[in-house]
Order: C-alpha cells, then sequence, then structure tokens
C-alpha cells in the first residue's frame, strides 16, 4: 500500500469509519494536488498520525484549536467536503433527531469531550515540531 493509500485509509476511516471505493481516492489525490502541490508534502502533525493512528483525533483537534492550516486539517477537511458532497456518504454528515431530553444529556457531555480532546491535542502539537524526523 502506497504511502498516498495508507493517508487516504487512515483518514477516510476517521471521518466514517470504512475506506470509500477507488474514485474517491482519485478525487481526493486530485484534490490535494490542485490546492496543496506535492501530495507527499506532510506536516509534522500527518506524519505521527500516519505512524500513531490512535492519535489522529487528538491531532485534528489540536490542528482544529491551534494550527488550523496544517496540512492535517486541510487535507480532513478536503476529504470531509468530497465525502459530504456525495450522495454515498451524504448521511453520515447529517443532523440526526434527538428527543429533548436526549440532547440536553449529549450536548454538555459532548462539549466536555472535545474540550479534554482539544486541549491534549494542543499540549500534543507543542511536543511535535515541524522538521522532525518522520
Amino acid at each position: 500500500m502506497s504511502a498516498n493509500d495508507r493517508e487516504f485509509a487512515l483518514l477516510a476511516r476517521y471521518l466514517i469509519g470504512s475506506v470509500p471505493p477507488a474514485r474517491f481516492r482519485a478525487r481526493y489525490e486530485s484534490g490535494c494536488r490542485a490546492l496543496f502541490g506535492d501530495p507527499a508534502a506532510h506536516s509534522a502533525a500527518l506524519r505521527l498520525a500516519l505512524r500513531r493512528p490512535a492519535l489522529l483525533p487528538l491531532l485534528d483537534a489540536g490542528c482544529a484549536l491551534r494550527r488550523r492550516e496544517d496540512p492535517l486539517r486541510q487535507r480532513l477537511l478536503l476529504l470531509t467536503a468530497i465525502l459530504e458532497a456525495s450522495p454515498e456518504y451524504a448521511d453520515v454528515f447529517l443532523p440526526r433527531t434527538l428527543t429533548w431530553p436526549k440532547l440536553l444529556l449529549a450536548l454538555p457531555l459532548r462539549g466536555v469531550f472535545a474540550a479534554a480532546k482539544a486541549l491534549a491535542g494542543a499540549v500534543l502539537l507543542l511536543a511535535v515540531r515541524e522538521g522532525a524526523g518522520p
């Protein structure tokens, strides 16, 4: 499996829980070339996510908070846009219907969880230096 295939599979599994068909990978690679130039140019955060996939949620949250222009975040946003715009995966991104009691319980819990991920990710990003080895 090539590095681009591994990157696509990792990011797709993170976003939707599975790897979409090859036509989505082709769209993703085309978008990466058009928007970012060298498709192999990775940030330290993206290299770390490829080495340690379990850290991807923390790295994403940290980049959303501290490094919005990081290639990891930009590539996730690109793939999100590609998948969200397709009929096959649109439902994954549409809001779910919740009853008021469930909403009142879920909202604060998700907020606390998101804040904890962002804080942990920001701390993790302090340890990840650009220019550090792959």
